[in-house]
């Protein structure tokens, strides 16, 4: 994080060590002002847990009235695209040629282990990753926008989006333009 612009890149896999870089420096950034907090997603996904630790961070950043902003750049799957509709309420973005998608949970590598075990993982993994979607849900289908059952419905297909079609969603709320703003970040201005 450049601690000047305010500002992280969550730029490939969302694994423990990308969530332990964004917690420790977001939380160096908001002991230090309650300027906004730009983070910057171009990922293919990754694991679930670490997933939430960077979405239990940016709950934490906005309950302490820090305003994260989400920009998505290039590609926000799965995770990112979680991620990014976790940004503060106006200030989720895209850029014109981001595209988004989510999916239903999935396991690519699985840990050695019993039949039942595996069950049982599978069963945590679909838990933790639906109060994710779940929260996402309640961020993205608020009044005027897409129905929950529609979007879970998608989502359970696979869905795959442009920035506009994420906009109706409710995943993002605008296009990024990229002008500066005062903080030496991004302006909040809408360009749709």
């Amino acid at each position: 994080m450049v601690m000047k612009t305010r500002s992280t890149l969550l730029w490939g896999d969302i694994n423990s060590e990308s969530a332990k870089e964004f917690v420790a420096t977001s939380s160096a950034c908001a002991g230090d002002s309650y300027d906004p907090i730009f983070v910057y997603i171009h990922s293919d996904g990754g694991d679930v847990d670490a997933c939430a630790a960077i979405i239990d961070q940016i709950s934490l950043l906005k309950k302490r009235g820090i305003k994260v902003v989400t920009i998505g750049q290039g590609k926000c799957y799965s995770s990112g695209a979680i991620i990014l509709a976790h940004g503060s309420a106006g200030h989720r973005y895209a850029t014109k040629n981001t595209g988004l998608m989510l999916h239903p949970v999935s396991i690519e590598e699985m840990p050695p282990c019993s039949i039942g075990d595996a069950s049982k993982l599978m069963t945590f993994c679909n838990l933790l990753y639906g109060r994710l979607l779940d929260s996402m849900y309640k961020q993205c289908c608020r009044p005027g926008k897409i129905k929950k059952k529609i979007f879970a419905n998608e989502v359970e297909k696979t869905l795959w989006m442009t920035p506009e079609v994420a906009i109706t969603y409710g995943l993002i709320d605008s296009i990024w333009n990229g002008e500066i703003d005062k903080y030496g970040g991004e302006t909040f201005s809408n360009n749709k």
